[in-house]
């Protein structure tokens, strides 16, 4: 049963996730317009490569999460200090290592490199060591947002993730207005991270019931106890989080630092459409971890799990259908980038899969089978790499992307493959719930769509104003659904109010 509580928490994050993203899109259109797409496309590139970084947390992040969450519905508070200030221990350490590891591979691989052979070195190294004490304080503040998440105060989490995109947005604008160079824009970084992890570190000494953040708390044994599920874990993501650094770094070097802004372009598109539905489901990993704990997570994944991969498929008929030739024309018109429109389109292909399974991976992860995501990631990474690389330098294009819907397919296969084995998950009757088969329909739409707006670039306009009105046509039921919704939540007599 989806309860009152759990649907609070997914509205407060889907409301928060949009306003977060429009925000950010903001942020984001003021900076492109601040900068030439090279010089941008440098400093994308070079925050990617931290970020990869900070991605790594040896698996606490997801850990904490996970025990916080088994613990409070325990009520063991002593537990879960022990885990907050151990695993605090660690990630300082972790964090202070992998920016020391950051710098010597930018040093080493990046620096003296023709890509960047344009920018002076003085200025590129400052820019970069900014950024890496930047994506520092970001590494621990991210922990202690998870320690938040952990107690399901996802509310509280909006709240503080809206003051810190507030901040950002001010700055930006400030930079944009006086038109301040590229360096302004790693110390705008620098000063949004700090005030990040103090508002982070205030909120969890002061809002969360029972915590106490003391030293006497640390405990190695559960560092060693809790390792190894983490590891696990975090090794899938750092190789499924290494796959946008790639990209980004092949396009750069084999076309231009411009693709590098124009694949972020995309990219940023992609995160808001699909990121609405996954911030909806954020509140799952919790849900998933109480009913392991307590012994009843076979039975939630066969008559519960499928509501959030119905939501999430609805979702992709109203996006991913109806409206994508409209968001085709905005990345067009406001952004003036075809290849950012192309690149939208294959991706748009493989998300819609990846939104439905997003539930499903949840119950991977939570019981720690980190070699299963593992092996999935690696694959992932590496179809996409041989691929990118092949029609890089046999045809010089982006065609190679492509190659991570393929992936995708083999994802989503592996995953149903291991939860049929360890659950008796019924497939059948899962891809009936969430209406799959329109899902596939979708698909060969989607297909059809890029394969006619590739060969036929001159009739762009007459390609996307036909498949939206056969979008609009075939998916229309959809439409009403959520127009009904709406209605509900709305009801009559605000209506006539307005």
């Amino acid at each position: 049963m989806i309860t009152k509580a759990d649907k609070k928490n997914a509205v407060w994050n889907s409301v928060t996730f949009i306003l977060i993203s429009l925000i950010g899109f903001v942020s984001f259109s003021l900076t492109i317009k601040s900068f030439d797409s090279s010089t941008l496309g440098l400093f994308i590139l070079l925050n990617s490569v931290l970020g990869l970084g900070t991605t790594f947390d040896f698996g606490f992040g997801m850990s904490t999460i996970k025990y916080i969450a088994e613990a409070k519905a325990m009520e063991d508070y002593d537990h879960i200090n022990s885990i907050i200030a151990s695993f605090l221990v660690v990630f300082i350490i972790a964090g202070l290592l992998i920016s020391v590891i950051m710098i010597c591979y930018y040093y080493f691989f990046i620096r003296d490199t023709t890509m960047v052979s344009g920018v002076a070195k003085s200025e590129i190294d400052f820019i970069f060591l900014i950024l890496a004490v930047s994506n520092l304080f970001r590494y621990v503040s991210n922990y202690l947002r998870t320690i938040i998440e952990g107690y399901s105060e996802f509310i509280l989490s909006s709240k503080l993730s809206i003051a810190v995109t507030v901040l950002n947005f001010v700055l930006i604008l400030i930079l944009y207005i006086y038109k301040l160079s590229i360096s302004f824009l790693a110390i705008i970084t620098l000063t949004v991270s700090l005030f990040a992890i103090g508002l982070y570190l205030y909120a969890v000494i002061f809002s969360l019931k029972n915590v106490r953040l003391k030293f006497s708390f640390f405990n190695f044994s559960i560092i060693k106890k809790y390792s190894v599920y983490g590891i696990n874990i975090q090794l899938s993501f750092l190789v499924g989080n290494s796959i946008d650094t790639v990209i980004k770094y092949l396009t750069g070097s084999y076309l231009s630092l411009s693709f590098v802004t124009y694949y972020e372009t995309a990219k940023k598109i992609i995160d808001i459409t699909n990121g609405i539905i996954l911030s909806a489901n954020k509140a799952v990993f919790n849900i998933l971890s109480e009913h392991n704990i307590k012994e009843t997570l076979k039975q939630f994944i066969n008559e519960k799990l499928y509501v959030f991969s119905k939501a999430s498929n609805y979702y992709n008929f109203l996006i991913y259908g109806i409206a994508n030739p409209v968001l085709c024309y905005f990345i067009l018109y406001w952004f003036r980038s075809y290849e950012a429109m192309m690149i939208f389109m294959m991706f748009i292909i493989p998300y819609s899969l990846i939104s439905i399974g997003a539930s499903l991976y949840s119950v991977i992860m939570i019981r720690g089978k980190g070699k299963v995501l593992l092996v999935i990631q690696s694959v992932n990474f590496a179809m996409v790499f041989i691929f990118l690389y092949i029609s890089l330098n046999l045809f010089e294009n982006y065609l190679g992307l492509l190659s991570y819907y393929i992936a995708t397919i083999n994802s989503q296969f592996m995953i149903y493959y291991f939860l049929k084995k360890n659950y008796d998950f019924d497939v059948k009757k899962y891809f009936k719930e969430i209406n799959f088969y329109d899902l596939v329909k979708l698909n060969v739409l989607l297909i059809l769509q890029l394969t006619l707006v590739y060969f036929y670039p001159e009739k762009l306009n007459y390609i996307l104003i036909t498949f939206f009105f056969i979008y609009l046509v075939i998916f229309s039921g959809y439409l009403k659904y959520f127009a009904k919704e709406l209605y509900k939540k709305t009801g009559k007599e605000y209506l006539f109010k307005i």
